[in-house]
């Protein structure tokens, strides 16, 4: 399928009144550059999500300030620094790291399919994955208590050591 969509979601666009708007973003999106299949299914998703087509998201932003000129930071800390102010107000020129990540901050808040674009395919490949989860949790401790259990043992034995060299008789001994 290159962009086509079923009879019945393109009649129910229609009954909703919202077929040219939906024609108009998926011919902006392709001409944007995004591929026939992608346009579709991010300006259905504005439109099923009730996202103004030509609305911003947040405050509208000017093109990369001259202040940005020149600043630089990694890939992962442009992506994350986006993510942390798509509906941040508040966001000036001084806390953005490269004139980047301004542009996708910009392109995040005046395009819902963009900013949907940004989030399911950019910033979900920088969230860690269950296996790196795991690996992380507690140093060596994967969170199955093996860290705890051998720390007990080494106790348990370390009292039983000191039990003996004193002569004293444990109670109930295993």
């Amino acid at each position: 399928m290159s962009g086509q969509i079923a009879d019945s979601v393109k009649q129910t666009l229609k009954d909703q009144g919202l077929w040219p708007r939906f024609l108009e973003r998926r011919n902006e999106l392709r001409e944007s550059g995004m591929p026939p299949k992608q346009a579709t299914e991010y300006a259905l998703a504005e439109m099923q999500n009730g996202y103004p087509v030509t609305d911003a998201q947040g405050p509208q932003l000017p093109i990369a300030p001259a202040a940005l000129a020149g600043k630089t930071a990694s890939e992962a800390v442009v992506v994350r620094w986006v993510f942390n102010h798509i509906d941040d107000s508040s966001t000036t020129a001084d806390d953005c790291p490269s004139p980047g990540a301004w542009t996708l901050l910009r392109q995040c808040r005046e395009a819902p399919g963009f900013c949907t674009m940004f989030i399911k395919d950019i910033w979900t490949k920088l969230l860690p994955s269950r296996a790196q989860l795991e690996d992380t949790a507690g140093g060596d401790d994967r969170g199955d208590g093996r860290v705890t259990q051998a720390l007990i043992a080494r106790i348990q034995a370390a009292g039983e050591k000191a039990n003996r060299d004193c002569g004293v008789e444990q109670v109930g001994a295993r």
